[in-house]
């Protein structure tokens, strides 16, 4: 931390420092809009041992690292990933696009955000830290490519541990699908 922290407020904002971030789109000369952010509150940010975001500074995740007891790292991750919009240029999926068109890469933005946060995921898991992820990625948690995602990195959904997949809460508003 930069500063150093007499009251647990000060602390806050230290952690929040480098955790929310945006790019900008140099196409447009616009600031990618959408971002994530992660809060630290009391105790939890004493333990703050740093934070960052994608490697490609698309506001696709911000993650925070804490210290834990006999040297565990938590790895907390905040992501979004892309609704598929072709239609409006300035939106984010499109955004997005032309950012990997920039490096020369093909990509669906969303398959992108998948294969660089496995990438991601991977190597906090090889230093050995504890890994939670959480967020918005615009799908249903039982579809099986989310499923498959997170189980391939020995991950599973904290909600069915509590609650069926057929009576989880939904975790949006305007759910329709029960």
């Amino acid at each position: 931390m930069s500063r150093s922290c007499q009251s647990r407020s000060c602390c806050l904002l230290d952690v929040l420092e480098i955790v929310i971030d945006s790019v900008m789109d140099p196409t447009f000369h616009m600031t990618i809009s959408h971002s994530t952010g992660i809060l630290a509150n009391g105790p939890m940010s004493h333990l703050a041992m740093g934070t960052g975001c994608d490697k490609a500074k698309l506001g696709r995740w911000t993650w925070a690292r804490y210290r834990g007891k006999n040297g565990m790292v938590l790895h907390c991750v905040s992501v979004y990933c892309p609704v598929p919009n072709s239609v409006g240029a300035s939106s984010l999926w499109n955004q997005h696009k032309r950012y990997l068109l920039s490096q020369n890469d093909d990509q669906d933005p969303q398959v992108a955000f998948w294969e660089d946060l496995r990438k991601e995921a991977q190597e906090w898991l090889r230093e050995g830290n504890q890994l939670i992820i959480g967020g918005d990625v615009n799908d249903e948690v039982c579809d099986p490519a989310v499923e498959t995602f997170f189980s391939d990195l020995g991950m599973h959904n904290l909600i069915f541990e509590h609650h069926s997949s057929d009576g989880a809460p939904t975790t949006y508003f305007r759910n329709t699908n029960g």
